[in-house]
């Protein structure tokens, strides 16, 4: 049974119903108002006018064609996004910036920004133009082919149409034609080919993120770009189709295998399309079993402070944004998303106050206004400003579907996970395990680095990070752990007493059969604030077995066999290690995203090395307060 249901001849009379607007246009003055006299609003928009000044005194940034060759010439995503991002940011800041003071200031800027976005030639990343089949070299430049609209296609056009929503009348006072250019292009560019795209095709079929976030913006756009309530009805009918696939893929445990970072344009994106479906007059079962626990997920992993799980394509530290969290709880009825927004406004510490700037959107997202009009209008300032509601998390968390744990003790937090190697923004990291002690990350996972054309080409299993090398499993036999749904891990096991948390598995099918593994069983106990992971091999011949574990802060030596850690604040842990020789490499991050977000120049690799020998072999770490 599909949890998203529609009647069509229902939707076609809902939508033929006037429709609220998502948030107040600016001329609804009095709505303005009262929001921006909430509680610690004033100096967040005075942020936000000063940025939309230095826009002002800025020429709009160019897209030159050399710029969107780069990406084929070089691999480099970053340079050519910075640019059209920023053109969607600055839109954002100078409209909000109209509809907090409504004087005309930031107008002509505003319509020279959705003008400059309406003549790009395409919307579509050069990187997503893959999407749409291998391009050739006659095709790395936008031309007359219609390419199929990808992420930030649709972000534009939901974001163009809000922003015409916000500042109509005043826009149809510098030119109706800048509004009737807005529409045009909408239709053309997405509108359309989203009609055209044959059923299950590219996102619609809900393979991963790109399902509910395109269909979120594709909703927004279209509901008012087309007054033709059949036409509207029929595209809502196939983005509700491709949302329940979507859906589907999840298990019951409502976990994102896509990791904790990508939540937020998945399960996140999922609301912003319910609730686009609930303003249409389309019922949204809010209460579900399943869409409350898909809403769930970010609590139910959350680490402490602003540290989750950075399996899969994950960045360390970044937390979602409050607005989502606090809005998916307010219409799940469930109160950890709205502790998990008190927190996340505060970037994870609850001693911090709320920032004197909006957060609004992600800046490698082109989303920002509807971030901006989401902490305005989502958030309520008052709770905000409060103490921190609701209880903390569950001690132990088990998600069996996505095959996830989070043991919670009083000093120590540690994550691990099974699963298989095929899932979305996958990392061959079956049996991968992290570890928080005091609040702090001492063993990672060192998470995704900088996108690049390797990123998602055939090249993504070299790279370190992502590689089964790169993560805290053996390889055997210079065997790594391989890619594809069928290298999962077998005989799965999880058992909560009390203190005591076990996981189990067997990791032998995670690696090709030239491996030769037989058993490669893997054992994780969590007591108190110890952890300990054992091994137990047994494997044809006497191959060579090597583990690297990565460790955030740089250790000491304790003896032969062991590792001491001291934290900020004084306070010191030891890792002990049984049956393998320990050494200690230096892991440079060359990476200036993963610089950036672990705020060092180098993590840590601790190297166990197994004796070479036939027959069964064991070995373990334990990582306990000092």
């Amino acid at each position: 049974m599909p949890v998203l249901t529609i009647d069509p001849d229902q939707v076609v009379r809902a939508v033929r119903q006037p429709r609220p607007a998502a948030f107040p246009p600016g001329g609804e003055r009095a709505a303005w108002a009262e929001v921006l006299a909430g509680p610690g609003v004033g100096p967040r928009v005075t942020a936000l006018l000063a940025a939309a000044d230095g826009h002002l005194a800025a020429p709009l940034t160019v897209l030159p064609a050399s710029l969107y060759l780069d990406f084929w010439r070089t691999g480099d995503r970053a340079r050519f996004e910075a640019v059209y991002f920023g053109r969607r940011h600055r839109l954002a800041d100078l409209v909000l910036a109209e509809c907090c003071t409504w004087q005309g200031r930031y107008l002509d800027a505003a319509a020279d920004a959705l003008w400059a976005i309406c003549e790009e030639s395409t919307w579509v990343l050069p990187a997503h133009r893959c999407h749409g089949g291998p391009p050739d070299a006659r095709l790395r430049l936008p031309g007359g082919r219609v390419v199929p609209p990808d992420l930030f296609a649709c972000e534009t056009a939901a974001v163009l149409t809000q922003a015409v929503a916000l500042l109509g009348p005043q826009l149809d006072g510098v030119s109706p034609a800048l509004v009737e250019r807005v529409r045009r292009e909408v239709v053309q560019r997405v509108i359309e080919p989203v009609e055209a795209l044959p059923g299950g095709s590219l996102w619609l079929d809900g393979w991963n993120n790109w399902t509910p976030w395109c269909a979120a913006n594709t909703l927004i756009a279209a509901t008012a770009a087309i007054d033709q309530p059949e036409r509207l009805g029929a595209l809502i009918g196939r983005l509700v189709h491709a949302c329940n696939r979507f859906i589907d893929r999840y298990g019951e445990d409502g976990g994102c295998d896509e990791g904790a970072m990508y939540w937020g344009v998945a399960g996140g994106q999922l609301l912003m399309f319910a609730e686009e479906l609930d303003r249409c007059g389309v019922p949204v079962p809010w209460t579900h079993p399943k869409l409350r626990a898909m809403a769930r997920f970010p609590a139910a992993v959350h680490l402490g402070g602003r540290w989750f799980p950075t399996f899969a394509d994950a960045r360390p530290g970044g937390m979602p944004r409050a607005s989502t969290l606090w809005r998916w709880g307010e219409r799940t009825g469930e109160p950890a998303l709205q502790r998990l927004a008190w927190l996340a406004l505060r970037g994870g510490d609850p001693a911090a106050p709320v920032p004197a700037a909006f957060e609004g959107g992600n800046r490698t997202v082109g989303d920002h206004l509807f971030g901006l009009l989401r902490e305005l209008w989502w958030l309520p300032a008052a709770a905000i400003a409060g103490p921190c509601p609701g209880r903390p998390p569950e001690r132990h968390t088990w998600l069996p579907d996505l095959q996830l744990l989070a043991v919670r003790g009083e000093r120590l937090v540690v994550a691990a996970k099974a699963g298989h190697n095929g899932e979305s923004h996958n990392h061959n990291d079956v049996g991968q395990w992290m570890a928080l002690a005091d609040g702090h990350p001492l063993i990672v996972d060192a998470g995704i680095g900088s996108y690049t054309a390797a990123t998602f080409g055939p090249g993504r299993y070299q790279q370190w990070c992502i590689r089964g090398s790169g993560h805290a499993v053996p390889v055997v036999g210079g065997h790594e752990q391989a890619a594809g749904a069928s290298f999962a891990a077998r005989a799965i096991g999880c058992s909560i007493s009390g203190e005591r948390v076990e996981l189990s598995a067997d990791l032998a099918g995670c690696y090709p059969a030239e491996a030769g593994i037989q058993r490669l069983e893997r054992r994780l106990v969590g007591e108190g604030d110890t952890v300990t992971v054992s091994d137990r091999l047994e494997a044809a011949g006497a191959p060579a077995v090597e583990m690297r574990l990565l460790a955030a802060l740089a250790p000491q030596t304790d003896g032969a066999s062991g590792l001491l850690f001291t934290l900020p604040g004084g306070r010191r842990w030891r890792l002990a290690v049984e049956g393998a020789a320990l050494a200690v490499e230096p892991c440079p991050l060359d990476d200036a995203l993963q610089r950036t977000a672990w705020g060092v120049d180098r993590l840590w690799w601790l190297v166990l090395r197994m004796p070479v020998q036939a027959g069964e072999r064991r070995w373990s770490v334990r990582l306990a307060p000092a």
